[in-house]
């Protein structure tokens, strides 16, 4: 069958690109592997002096804007509903503020810093060995620190 639809997909084409429709997957053996890096993540545990090299400046900052944001509006979303109504769709819509918020900010930040934003996530990384201790506590400082004075700042102007 699978002879067969190859043939069929042939005919309908010129001579010239009959090489085109068709290309044989490489083998194993003569796909590129990926290079691994001075950066890589799947080292075992260690302090991290190597992070300080890999971006980590900008990990924080990508981790300290994505706290400010899940402050101001997931957090925020909420401090409005309890004003306005208490009724049954609050839950419903705090439900969706924070999901739809948390979703969001990780998709954004993610790429950039792993889309931590609550340093209980990682804390959970840092006990499983998947972030060194240095970016940990990077993390901390400026998640917590910075992003939620920076929150605390753009709510009260």
């Amino acid at each position: 069958n699978y002879k067969m639809a190859k043939d069929v997909v042939m005919t309908n084409v010129d001579a010239e690109d009959a090489a085109n429709v068709y290309n044989e997957p490489e083998p194993a053996e003569q796909r590129k592997k990926p290079r691994k890096t001075k950066c890589s993540s799947d080292r075992r545990f260690s302090i991290g002096a190597e992070d300080l090299n890999c971006g980590l400046l900008r990990a924080c900052t990508a981790e300290m804007i994505g706290t400010a944001l899940l402050i101001i509006f997931c957090v925020g979303s909420a401090n409005t509903l309890a004003i306005a109504d208490s009724g049954a769709s609050y839950y419903l819509a705090i439900s969706c503020a924070f999901g739809l918020g948390i979703g969001g900010i990780v998709h954004v930040i993610g790429g950039v810093s792993g889309g931590h934003v609550n340093p209980a996530v990682s804390l959970a990384l840092l006990l499983q060995r998947r972030i060194s201790l240095i970016r940990f506590l990077a993390y901390i400082v400026f998640s917590v620190l910075l992003g939620a004075s920076l929150a605390q700042v753009f709510c009260t102007v």
